[in-house]
C-alpha cells in the first residue's frame, strides 16, 4: 500500500511539474508572439505613414505641375516635373514592379501632357475647359491606381 501511495504522489508531483512547465512555456510562446506582433504593428505603421506622406507629396505636386503649365511657366514646370518623379521614386518601392511601372509610365504621359498644355499659345475658354477636365482625369486615375496598388 505505501508503494502505491509513493506512485501515486510521484505520478501527481510529476503531473504537477509537467502542468507548471506547460504553462511556462505557453507563456514564453504567448510573449514571443505579442512581441512579435507588436513590431510587424509598428513597422506597418511607420511604413503606412511614410507612403501616406509620399503620396499626399505626389498629388500636391500633380496640382502644381498642372499650375505650372496652366500658367506657361516653363522653368518651374521642369522643376516640378523632376520633384514629381523624386515623388514617386520615395514610395515606388514600397510597389510591386508591375503597379510600380504602370504608374511610372502614366506619370511619362502626365508630363507628356503638362509640356504640351504649357507650350500651346492662348486658350480660348472651350479648350481650358477641356484641359481642365483631361487633368482632372489624370488625377483621378492616379488615385485609383494607389488605391490598388497599395490594397
Amino acid at each position: 500500500m505505501k508503494k502505491k501511495e509513493s506512485e501515486k504522489s510521484f505520478t501527481l508531483q510529476l503531473l504537477s511539474i509537467v502542468l507548471a512547465m506547460v504553462g511556462v512555456l505557453s507563456g514564453i510562446v504567448i510573449h514571443y508572439i505579442s512581441n512579435r506582433t507588436q513590431v510587424l504593428l509598428k513597422k506597418y505603421e511607420i511604413s503606412f505613414e511614410l507612403k501616406n506622406k509620399n503620396v499626399l507629396d505626389f498629388m500636391d505636386m500633380i496640382t502644381k505641375t498642372f499650375y505650372d503649365a496652366k500658367h506657361k511657366n516653363i522653368s518651374d514646370l521642369n522643376e516640378d516635373l523632376e520633384s514629381l518623379e523624386n515623388h514617386f521614386f520615395n514610395f515606388g518601392a514600397f510597389l510591386e514592379k508591375g503597379n510600380r511601372d504602370l504608374i511610372f509610365k502614366h506619370i511619362k504621359e502626365y508630363e507628356d501632357y503638362c509640356k504640351n498644355v504649357a507650350l500651346r499659345p492662348v486658350l480660348s475658354s472651350e479648350e481650358l475647359s477641356q484641359i481642365i477636365d483631361r487633368y482632372l482625369e489624370h488625377r483621378t486615375r492616379f488615385s485609383e491606381e494607389f488605391s490598388l496598388a497599395f490594397k
